[in-house]
């Protein structure tokens, strides 16, 4: 596509199929995806044959990429921990799509990127939806017990 000729651009785009585009409608947009993945199966598979990563792999590079620390680290923080997270002290049980139940979250500061401990989904959750906040979460704190004869 030429990129200083408005003339040629215009054409370009008259000419360009606009069926090959997903469409805006969210069903429309999901049996397009469907269809798409059926029509390109061979060519997906083919490519994940090509580069085989196991889930301790992926695990391994995502630790190593945004923490800096060894899946074994990990391991040893999940037996420090028994397990449990490091609030609710229960084990995790959000599942995944594929019905796995997750591991634990390794919770870190966000301004500083220095790691804490692990926490279980919702725990964590929990403290990103009050942005790490200790008086938001004394307040909620205070909160639940003035209302926990409710």
């Amino acid at each position: 596509m030429p990129h200083k000729d408005p003339e040629a651009a215009k054409s370009y785009f008259k000419e360009h199929d606009k069926s090959k585009r997903p469409p805006r409608d969210k069903v429309q947009k999901a049996a397009y995806w469907k269809q798409y993945y059926q029509d390109h199966k061979k060519v997906l598979y083919k490519n994940k044959k090509k580069h085989p990563q196991s889930a301790e792999k992926k695990k391994e590079y995502a630790l190593r990429h945004k923490f800096g620390i060894s899946l074994e680290d990990y391991t040893q923080m999940v037996a420090n921990q028994n397990g449990v997270c490091a609030i609710c002290f229960r084990p995790e049980t959000v599942r995944t799509k594929q019905g796995v139940i997750k591991q634990l979250g390794l919770d870190h500061n966000h301004k500083t990127d220095k790691l804490r401990e692990l926490l279980c989904h919702d725990c964590n959750t929990a403290i990103g939806l009050m942005d790490e906040d200790v008086s938001r979460l004394l307040s909620a704190v205070s909160y639940l017990n003035k209302h926990k004869d409710l």
